[in-house]
């Protein structure tokens, strides 16, 4: 069945690809070109790369000759932390920039798709459509586990051969191991089979996330394969053979990581990791056969690429975020470990810092936002336009002139990606060490007090416990509800921090603009975001079960920071440009700012946390409501970016 999926996305890629070679509107520029060369380049980009992709893939499958590679050491949490870094930028800081430039090139003079945000409409659809297939798939695919299990039990329990009926069910159980299932036959007692439930839907979910994750890049590694494949620029294809085989070696590492935690039988392991392995390689191919008739510039090719760049960053950013990052930093190993939290924090950060670097070099974003069309070729000089450059680039290091080097580097480098996928980041590390630390805190509190109590009570507790905890102490019996509790409390102040930011920035737009033509359609739409934005943080307030003096304090601070931010915009509209250098800057890094953090909010801490809950999962009826809402509301928000 996945194979069948993957397989048909790539015949559609191809299809689509192949279209868009087929119409040529835009003339492109031959400057630079040299088949020969590049010819040579992209066979040497096959090899590099799909010996990347394979080595990447095949190092988390060595932990059992490398014990430190295995899954429960610090080493291959460190590893996953930096190849979803690697993921998470790929998304935010390479294909987000580059769709936005391609639905928005001069090219498509006709259509939409420069008067409507479609990047991020696509985006989002492919992150929720994501969220939907992961939830569903999970909740199916542990029905399925929970229904084998009970049959291969009522035939051990009749005294049948629970072997035969096992046999049976190994081939359609699609995530559950026959170890799993055969430990679960017979239970010795409630806590054992308990355990055995949660490692089974471990077991489930980790299988699920890493066909999800194949299927997600699929639509990625084929566009970059074709878009490497198609060029006859020597310049342009030179740095992207190191790049891309630096990319698809940290993808494989997590993919692999995410294959070795499924514990898959060997011929699907292979059968994943080649199949990762050949879809860039093969896109090259593909690129390489179209390349004669290929023009990046056509009004067909330019909406193709943008949105299939798009659907595929939602797709990246939803696995990195919710189903690598978040997957791993929520673990309760980690969260125990301040020092593991350190070293998968600074894996992460390490891991940004050498990708943005690599980002100043790569030619795709600049490429992708250049068109150059026929009917826009006055004024041009290449030859000065360069001499004048590299004047400028001494100049500006001559003079270390910073503050002049930041907007005149924004051309060339997607700072409002790098800041996205940063406050992303910098509000997972929050997340989790805030997570962390308060049920340290909370377990030494607890541990404090039954240390205070008599020894008395201390031992008719145990005697109370014993026939249900098997030498747990009642301090691990009853944490559940209060790890739940916990985390809520951190969400819900997270989630209002990120809101303060972004509604301080739309309240200070709307309240500098002196148009009424701006200002008009934003009230009723900044009145209805903010609405449906305060159920959700009142949701995420009543889950945490203040006390309603705190309850109170955070609705009137979320209340209020709008209309705040509108005062404070009324206050400067006098003095305040929004053209200026300074004000462009600020306000795009701060928005920036704030789409990373909702994203983040968003994908994790609301839909993720409630559609994987085991009530939702178990019952049909309430997943589909709660699918429509999501599409409801998703669509409505899309509607008015019409008008805002």
């Amino acid at each position: 069945m996945a194979f069948d999926l993957k397989l048909t996305a790539c015949l559609l890629l191809a299809v689509f690809s192949l279209a868009a070679a087929a119409d040529c509107e835009c003339q492109p520029s031959d400057e630079g070109h040299d088949a020969a060369k590049s010819r040579t380049l992209k066979v040497i980009a096959i090899f590099c790369i799909l010996v990347g992709s394979s080595a990447g893939c095949a190092i988390p499958s060595l932990g059992r000759r490398f014990p430190a590679l295995r899954p429960d050491m610090s080493l291959f949490f460190a590893l996953k932390a930096f190849a979803a870094g690697v993921i998470l930028a790929t998304a935010f800081v390479h294909i987000l920039p580059v769709s936005f430039d391609k639905l928005g090139s001069p090219c498509l003079v006709d259509g939409p798709w420069r008067k409507y945000p479609f990047t991020g409409l696509v985006a989002m659809l492919a992150a929720v459509a994501t969220l939907l297939l992961d939830t569903i798939a999970t909740g199916y695919f542990l029905q399925r586990a929970q229904d084998s299990r009970g049959a291969v039990a009522a035939v051990a329990a009749c005294g049948g051969d629970a072997s035969s009926s096992h046999d049976h069910e190994r081939g359609h159980a699609h995530g559950v191991s026959s170890a799993v299932i055969a430990s679960a036959t017979m239970p010795n007692d409630a806590a054992d089979d308990c355990d055995d439930a949660e490692d089974r839907a471990k077991l489930v979910r980790h299988r699920v996330i890493s066909q999800v994750f194949e299927l997600g890049i699929i639509v990625h590694s084929i566009i970059i394969g074709i878009s490497l494949g198609a060029s006859e620029s020597p310049s342009t294809i030179r740095p992207l053979v190191a790049a891309l085989t630096f990319h698809q070696f940290f993808e494989g590492i997590g993919l692999g990581g995410c294959i070795v935690q499924a514990r898959f039988h060997l011929k699907s392991a292979v059968t994943m990791a080649i199949f990762f392995s050949l879809t860039t390689p093969v896109g090259i191919m593909i690129g390489i056969g179209i390349s004669s008739a290929y023009n990046e510039n056509s009004p067909t090719a330019l909406i193709v690429e943008g949105i299939l760049d798009a659907a595929a960053a939602g797709i990246l950013n939803y696995m990195a975020l919710v189903d690598l990052l978040a997957e791993d930093f929520m673990n309760p190993r980690v969260r125990k470990s301040g020092r593991l939290q350190l070293i998968i924090s600074i894996s992460l950060l390490v891991f940004v810092l050498l990708f943005l670097v690599a980002a100043c070099y790569l030619p795709a974003h600049a490429a992708a936002a250049e068109c150059d069309c026929a009917t826009d070729t006055a004024g041009r000089d290449k030859a000065q336009a360069l001499r004048l450059k590299v004047i400028a680039i001494f100049c500006i290091l001559a003079g270390s002139a910073v503050g002049a080097a930041l907007p005149s580097l924004g051309g060339r480098f997607p700072f409002a990606g790098m800041v996205a996928m940063v406050s992303a980041i910098g509000t997972l590390i929050v997340d989790t060490v805030a997570t962390g630390y308060f049920h340290r805190t909370d377990a030494k509190r607890k541990a404090a007090a039954v240390a205070d109590e008599p020894a008395d009570d201390l031992e008719a507790s145990d005697e109370h416990s014993h026939g249900h905890a098997h030498g747990m102490s009642v301090m691990s019996v009853a944490p559940a509800g209060e790890e739940d509790l916990v985390r809520h409390r951190v969400i819900s102040q997270v989630l209002e921090l990120g809101v303060v930011v972004h509604s301080l920035i739309i309240g200070m737009s709307l309240g500098a603009s002196d148009f009424p033509s701006t200002v008009r359609p934003l009230v009723p739409a900044l009145t209805f975001h903010q609405f449906f934005e305060g159920i959700g943080l009142g949701g995420c307030i009543v889950q945490a079960k203040f006390r309603v003096r705190s309850v109170v304090t955070m609705a009137l601070f979320f209340s209020l920071t709008t209309p705040a931010g509108i005062a404070v915009g009324i206050g400067i509209s006098s003095v305040y440009d929004a053209n200026s250098p300074t004000a462009l800057v600020v306000q795009g890094l701060l928005e920036a700012a704030a789409a990373g953090i909702l994203v983040y909010m968003a994908l994790v801490d609301i839909l993720a946390e409630d559609f994987m809950k085991t009530k939702v999962q178990s019952r049909g009826r309430l997943q589909l409501a709660m699918n429509v809402a999501l599409l409801l509301g998703a669509g409505l928000m899309s509607m008015i970016a019409i008008w805002a």
